[in-house]
């Protein structure tokens, strides 16, 4: 839970790929209000040689405060063929 008044900007947060790890850069987005992940497009599970049909994506966290905090998490994809799970 968040401990910051509500409406200023230590409150907001904005999310950003900072890394990926299995897949290319460019075929995964993120909202960054929401943190929503989003495929550009299929990934190839062939194409995961050695992951065991994962591949990961690291996300920041940041506020939008004077001094800004930040974290950043990895996130796994679990691809099987035809369909991803985050």
């Amino acid at each position: 839970m968040d401990g910051d008044e509500q409406g200023t900007n230590n409150s907001m947060i904005e999310y950003a790929i900072v890394d990926t790890d299995g897949i290319p850069r460019d075929n995964v987005t993120i909202n960054k209000d929401t943190g929503r992940l989003a495929l550009v497009f299929p990934i190839d599970y062939e194409g995961l040689n050695g992951t065991q049909g994962q591949a990961r994506v690291l996300v920041e966290a940041r506020d939008l405060g004077v001094d800004p905090l930040n974290g950043t998490t990895w996130v796994t994809l679990h691809v099987e063929v035809g369909f991803c799970l985050f």
